[in-house]
């Protein structure tokens, strides 16, 4: 017993070791602030746009500008946080094509490379839900300039899915088994039309299910009032960190500090390196976009709703008639966020 111990705590020195000497090569960064987004809370949705267009994946849902979204009272605001929702009072005919109201923010300033940190209280969760905080690329002809995302995940699924999603060119590099992050790589190859994969698969990594107190996905993340991403992108690669409520790095607290990857001494949930990929090619002039869809290309697939439990779960053989007939369920899908910030190498 007492070897296992040991070789327990050499492996988590071992990890530690790497992704200390990882790190370094990806966090050399002198980081100053470029963009508070919710530094006043009772303004910050002044610094998103309010998509109003049709779903890019198809998805139940009818999206709000942000005048529609105030007299829905789909959006609000304390003096710590901001909060945006699904309706979850009006049923729709079951017949009727219309989407249930919600709410896509986009950033309205591009960035090339940099750290963006989010306080994040609470994410939608929930049959019906995709819930997905991410970074886009410029353009209309995506992913020509990438995808990176952050938050992601559907129905009642309890464990954070991390993708990047490019043109042909970009894959992965982290097939070792003393890898420097925490999370399992699912799928290695970032082209969306990559064979042997799903299409628009990507390259995809996905968190530890952890419970209550250290979950960065779900229900248990909402009981433990979320917690702290950072996601960091250089011209060597891209990682994102988790810190729940509990274990906030002090430089990550105060709005007046600067954050310091290299402190932080843990290692990431996801980590996107190797020169299988021109990272600055792959990965420009991107915005921050956060969105509660419903059903949709993936949640709304019928083998996904099967998969998920919640088919069995409504007693419904379809995610829209589920997110169309029964508003009530929808009370959990919601976010709230205490924070959001960009920062950039001075």
């Amino acid at each position: 017993m007492f070897d296992n111990m040991i070789d327990t705590v050499s492996g988590i020195a071992k990890l530690s070791v790497l992704a200390t000497i990882i790190l370094s090569q990806f966090s050399s960064a002198s980081y100053v602030l470029k963009e508070d987004f919710l530094a006043n809370p009772s303004s910050s949705f002044d610094a998103f746009n309010f998509f109003t267009g049709q779903d890019p994946t198809s998805g139940t849902v009818q999206y709000s500008s942000m005048q529609e979204a105030a007299q829905a009272q789909l959006i609000g605001y304390n003096h710590e946080s901001v909060m945006f929702a699904v309706d979850s009072g009006t049923r729709i005919d079951v017949s009727s094509t219309e989407g249930r109201k919600s709410v896509r923010l986009e950033g309205k300033t591009n960035y090339n490379h940099g750290l963006l940190v989010a306080d994040v209280a609470h994410m939608p969760t929930g049959c019906g839900t995709w819930p997905a905080f991410w970074l886009l690329g410029a353009g209309n002809s995506w992913p020509s300039t990438g995808e990176i995302d952050i938050i992601e995940g559907v129905h009642n699924q309890a464990s954070n899915q991390m993708t990047l999603h490019t043109a042909p060119g970009c894959a992965v590099q982290n097939l070792t088994t003393q890898k420097a992050y925490t999370g399992t790589l699912q799928t290695a190859n970032c082209d969306v039309n990559a064979p042997n994969q799903d299409k628009n698969a990507g390259c995809a990594i996905v968190a530890p299910q952890n419970p209550v107190g250290t979950a960065s996905f779900g229900a248990n993340f909402n009981t433990q009032q979320g917690g702290v991403f950072a996601t960091e992108w250089t011209s060597s690669g891209i990682s994102i960190w988790f810190f729940p409520r509990n274990a906030i790095p002090q430089d990550l607290i105060s709005n007046t500090s600067i954050p310091n990857p290299q402190g932080w001494r843990k290692a990431p949930l996801a980590q996107f390196s190797g020169s299988e990929c021109t990272w600055d090619a792959h990965f420009q002039d991107m915005r921050p976009i956060i969105n509660t869809d419903l059903c949709g290309a993936w949640a709304g697939a019928d083998n996904v709703w099967e998969s998920s439990g919640c088919k069995a779960e409504t007693q419904m053989d379809q995610c829209e008639d589920w997110a169309r007939t029964h508003p009530g369920n929808f009370t959990e899908a919601y976010w709230v966020f205490r924070g959001m910030r960009m920062y950039q190498n001075n």
